[in-house]
């Protein structure tokens, strides 16, 4: 009976490692999918301020000649 218990206790200790690493996991995965979407949003930006850059340089060159 004894040996019952501790292999019963020892399975609920897996398990519940088990589930905090899956939530660790999926914490990691959200930090990361977070990161990944702010790098796209900044990499927008800043092809939006380049087309602008050049739509004001051709511009200028329009007026220039």
């Amino acid at each position: 009976m004894h040996m019952y218990i501790e292999q019963c206790l020892a399975r609920d200790r897996h398990e519940e490692r088990l589930k905090q690493a899956q939530a660790e996991t999926t914490a990691h995965r959200v930090a990361v999918l977070n990161r990944m979407e702010r790098r796209r949003v900044r990499a927008e930006r800043e092809l939006l301020h380049a087309w602008q850059a050049v739509d004001q340089l051709r511009a200028r060159m329009q007026v220039a000649r």
